[in-house]
């Protein structure tokens, strides 16, 4: 597995999980400590958590240190992982290794290549892919409401960026 973390400037150094399942607590200690944390200290009060609802991001200890560290997490709609920017970064990606003429051979190539394409991401692309994903957001919720409480930090988050 790998994780990656965008924002509207730039992006995060992709961290790959070498052997074994992703738990709650590796991915605190993975990822959670070492990039999460650090990162909103440097951001400040705006920083808006988001990741999605894959099971070891929503163990208890997960939400435990995002309270301790007063991260705000976005609430997402479980069905929508399209509305996530992070998704279509990683589309492209798959699509460029996809269509490479030598595809990589073994987890070591598959995992330099990825870090390449990944390099290869400029600041500007990914900025526009936060941006359209807000405003696709905004006109989700628009025509289509909040459906309740899951969707309400949604509307914050947009309202923040905008």
């Amino acid at each position: 597995m790998v994780w990656a973390g965008i924002m509207m400037d730039g992006r995060r150094d992709l961290h790959f999980f070498d052997t074994g399942s992703v738990t709650g607590q590796r991915y605190r200690d993975e990822v959670l400590e070492p990039y999460v944390r650090l990162f909103r200290g440097a951001v400040g009060s705006d920083f808006i958590f988001m990741d999605d609802n894959a099971q070891c991001y929503r163990a208890v200890l997960v939400g435990d240190v995002l309270e301790t560290e007063n991260i705000q997490r976005m609430s997402w709609p479980a069905n929508s992982p399209d509305l996530n920017p992070i998704e279509q970064v990683w589309d492209m990606l798959g699509r460029q290794i996809a269509a490479l003429s030598h595809p990589p051979s073994s987890v070591t190539e598959l995992k330099r290549t990825l870090q390449e394409a990944w390099n290869r991401l400029s600041p500007q692309l990914l900025h526009h892919l936060i941006a359209t994903s807000v405003a696709y957001i905004t006109h989700v919720l628009t025509y289509w409401g909040s459906y309740g409480i899951k969707c309400v930090d949604l509307e914050s988050f947009c309202t923040k960026l905008y």
